[in-house]
């Protein structure tokens, strides 16, 4: 039986308070976490330990309650629009789709 901890809002509802949701991948947050972290911080958006998986990489979804602050963030960090149905229901694929290439030889 799947549940949510006591005292986090169910994600209908969270939803609702922040429609614009941005994904960035996991590296990227990796390599400029402090600058992600701090405009992040600047910008009053809400992560919530919110994930997705596309093509077999990790994105961090970021929450904002405005589009204005959402589209800054995009714009800074070339991030990715989330739709929040789409991630419910896991549908959502990111639109860079990663390669591996390999050495021969």
């Amino acid at each position: 039986m799947a549940s949510r901890s006591r005292g986090d809002i169910p994600d209908t509802l969270f939803n609702q308070i922040y429609p614009y949701q941005v994904a960035l991948t996991a590296l990227e947050v990796r390599f400029r976490f402090h600058e992600v972290e701090a405009l992040s911080k600047q910008l009053e958006c809400s992560r919530l330990n919110k994930s997705a998986w596309s093509w077999n990489e990790g994105y961090i979804v970021y929450c904002f309650a405005l589009k204005a602050q959402a589209e800054t963030f995009l714009k800074a960090f070339d991030a990715e629009w989330v739709d929040p149905k789409e991630l419910m229901s896991r549908k959502w694929r990111s639109r860079w789709q990663r390669i591996e290439v390999g050495r021969f030889g």
